[in-house]
C-alpha cells in the first residue's frame, strides 16, 4: 500500500496479513479485526486465536482477517534501535517508571525518554508522520477492497475503537457489521492527558473491587483472604484492615523496602513499581485476579518470588533475540495522533502526571510517564481525523461499554453512541475488566452474534450481565464444569486479544 495516501505512486509499504477461513455455510464474507494497543498485532489475534473468536462472534461464517499497520509486528517496522541487543539494553536502563518523589530518577527518566525520540527520529523519521490512525483507516480501506468486500464487516476492540470509529466516518458509506469493545472516546485521543485523565476514572474502582470480591471467595479461593484469615489472631474482623487497605499498604512498604526474589526464573528485586503494574494490569482480567492474589498474600510474608515473576515473566521475554519493534508500537501510534498536545517542557508534563495519579494511583503515574517520549516526539502528522462523528454510516454500529472497566470507561462508550446521533447502537455490559472480554457474559456473546451475523440490535437500554463464576473459581476444573462453553472460550479469546495488543501500553 502507499506509505502516503496523497501520492499513491510514491514508496509503498508492505502490511503482514492472516486469515482464518470460515468454517460454516453460507459464509459472510470477510471479518477484519483489531486487538488495541495502539501497537497491537492484528496478526497475532488471529493466528491465536482466531478459530475460537470466528466461532464466537460470528458462528464460524467469517472469513477472519487480522493485520499488522506500519510499524507494527510483521510489516513494515519502523526500528528505532539497531538491534534487539541495544533496544533491550536501553530498556533496562530506563526500568519502567520513576520512583514516586524521587527528583533524580525523574530527570534520568526524562533524558532516556528524549534519546528514545531523537532515536526514532534519527532511524525511522522518514515514515514517522505516516503512522497515525487516520493512516491506518485509509490502509483498512484498501484491504477491504483487495479482498473483494463492498462493505467493511469490523471488529474493533479497545485503541481498536478508536481506529473503528475514525473509519465509519471517513467511510460512512462502506460499513458493514461493524462493532466496537472496550470503546476510546475519539475526542480525547489528540491529547495525551485528556486521553488519560478520561481512561483512568475506574481504574482503582476495579481494584478495589477485586479485593472485596477476593472477601466475597473467602480464604479457600483467594489467597489474600486466607492469609487475612491466619494472620487475625483473636482480632475482631471489624479492626482488621480490609483487603484494598493490605494492597495499599504492601505498596508503600515496598517504596522504602523492595523485596528480594532470588529464587525467579529471573532473579531480581520486587519494587513498588513493579507491584503497581501487576496489580494494574490484573485489572483487566478478572481470570488473572486468584494468581495476582496468591503473589500479593506471598508478598506480604516477605516472598517476592510469585510478584516477581508476575513483573518480568520469563528469561525469555526479558532478553528477546528478535527486535519486532512491538516496544515501540504505542508511541509509534499515539506520539503523532496525540499530536494537540498543550503541555510545555518537562515541569508542565510533571504536573500534568501528578493529576493523573489523582486519578488513578494505579494507573495514573505509569501511564502518564510512559507517555514522556511524545513531548520529544518532533515528528508531525501527515493526516489525523478529529472528526466530526456523526456522518451517518450505511449500517449500524454496536458499541459495547463495559461498567467497571479499568482503562475504557463505560461512560466513553456512551458517549460515543451520543457522537454518533443515531447511527451507534449502545450495549451496557455490567461486569469488570477490559472490555466484555475481561469477564464474559453469555448475553454479551448472544447479541454480538445476533448482530454479527444476523443483524439484528439491540433494543435501546438493553443490559447484560457478567458470569460471576469467573471471580475466584475454587479450581480450573469448577470453571469448565460450572460454566457454559461460549462463556469459557471468550475467556480464552480475551486472554489472546490483551496478549496481541501489546504495544508498550495495553489499551
Amino acid at each position: 500500500v502507499p506509505l502516503n495516501h496523497s501520492d499513491p505512486t510514491g514508496r509503498t509499504i508492505d502490511l503482514a496479513l492472516i486469515r482464518h477461513r470460515a468454517t460454516a455455510q453460507p459464509s459472510l464474507g470477510a471479518l477484519f479485526v483489531n486487538p488495541g494497543g495502539p501497537g497491537g498485532s492484528g496478526y497475532d489475534q488471529v493466528k491465536n486465536g482466531g478459530a475460537k473468536l470466528s466461532q464466537l462472534v460470528g458462528e464460524g461464517r467469517y472469513d477472519l482477517i487480522g493485520f499488522d499497520p506500519l510499524g507494527i509486528g510483521r510489516s513494515t517496522p519502523v526500528t528505532c534501535f539497531e538491534s534487539a541487543v541495544s533496544h533491550e539494553a536501553y530498556d533496562v536502563n530506563v526500568g519502567t517508571f520513576p520512583r514516586r518523589g524521587d527528583v533524580t530518577d525523574e530527570a534520568l527518566f526524562a533524558v532516556r525518554a528524549k534519546v528514545r525520540a531523537d532515536l526514532c527520529r534519527k532511524n525511522a523519521g522518514a515514515l514517522l508522520p505516516f503512522t497515525t490512525t487516520a493512516a491506518v483507516a485509509r490502509d483498512l480501506d484498501l484491504l477491504r477492497d483487495a479482498v473483494g468486500e463492498e462493505l467493511l464487516n469490523y471488529y474493533g476492540y479497545s485503541y481498536g475503537t478508536f481506529l473503528g470509529a475514525t473509519y465509519v466516518n471517513m467511510f460512512p458509506d462502506r460499513v458493514g457489521r461493524v462493532m466496537f469493545d472496550a470503546v476510546v472516546d475519539p475526542r480525547q485521543f489528540s491529547r495525551t492527558f485528556d486521553f488519560i485523565d478520561g481512561a483512568l476514572i475506574h481504574a482503582d474502582e476495579t481494584v478495589d473491587a477485586m479485593a472485596a470480591a477476593c472477601e466475597g471467595a473467602g480464604p479457600h479461593r483467594c489467597a489474600m483472604a486466607a492469609s487475612a484469615s491466619r494472620g487475625s489472631g483473636s482480632r475482631s474482623p471489624h479492626t482488621s484492615p480490609s483487603i484494598a487497605a493490605r494492597i495499599r499498604n504492601l505498596v508503600a512498604s515496598l517504596e522504602t523496602y523492595p523485596l528480594p526474589a532470588p529464587n525467579a526464573a529471573v532473579p531480581g528485586v520486587v519494587t513498588a513499581v513493579d507491584a503497581t503494574q501487576v496489580i494494574f494490569q490484573a485489572t483487566y482480567r478478572t481470570a488473572k485476579w486468584p494468581r495476582v492474589m496468591k503473589a500479593l498474600a506471598r508478598a506480604e510474608v516477605g516472598d517476592g518470588t510469585l510478584l516477581r515473576v508476575l513483573s518480568v515473566g520469563a528469561p525469555a521475554d526479558a532478553c528477546p533475540t528478535i527486535d519486532n519493534s512491538s516496544g515501540e508500537g504505542f508511541h509509534v501510534v499515539a506520539c503523532v495522533d496525540h499530536s494537540r498536545d498543550r503541555i510545555v517542557g518537562l515541569a508542565g508534563w510533571k504536573d500534568a502526571v501528578a493529576k493523573a495519579e489523582n486519578v488513578s494511583f494505579f494507573g495514573g503515574r505509569a501511564w502518564g510517564w510512559d507517555s514522556l517520549p511524545c513531548l520529544y516526539w518532533g515528528a508531525k502528522a501527515e493526516e489525523v481525523y478529529r472528526g466530526p462523528w456523526n456522518h451517518v454510516t450505511k449500517n449500524k454500529v454496536l458499541i459495547i461499554g463495559t461498567s467497571m472497566d479499568p482503562v475504557t470507561p463505560v461512560e466513553s462508550a456512551a458517549a460515543l453512541d451520543v457522537l454518533m446521533e443515531g447511527s451507534g447502537v449502545f450495549l451496557r455490559h455490567e461486569g469488570h475488566g477490559h472490555g466484555s472480554m475481561g469477564q464474559p457474559s453469555l448475553c454479551t456473546i448472544q447479541t454480538m452474534r445476533d448482530f454479527m451475523v444476523r443483524g439484528i440490535t439491540p433494543k435501546k437500554g438493553t443490559v447484560c450481565f457478567a458470569d460471576d463464576s469467573l471471580l475466584y473459581p475454587s479450581t480450573f476444573s469448577a470453571l469448565a464444569t460450572e460454566t457454559h462453553a461460549d462463556v469459557r472460550a471468550a475467556v480464552e479469546v480475551g486472554e489472546v486479544i490483551h496478549a496481541a495488543g501489546a504495544g508498550r501500553r495495553k489499551l
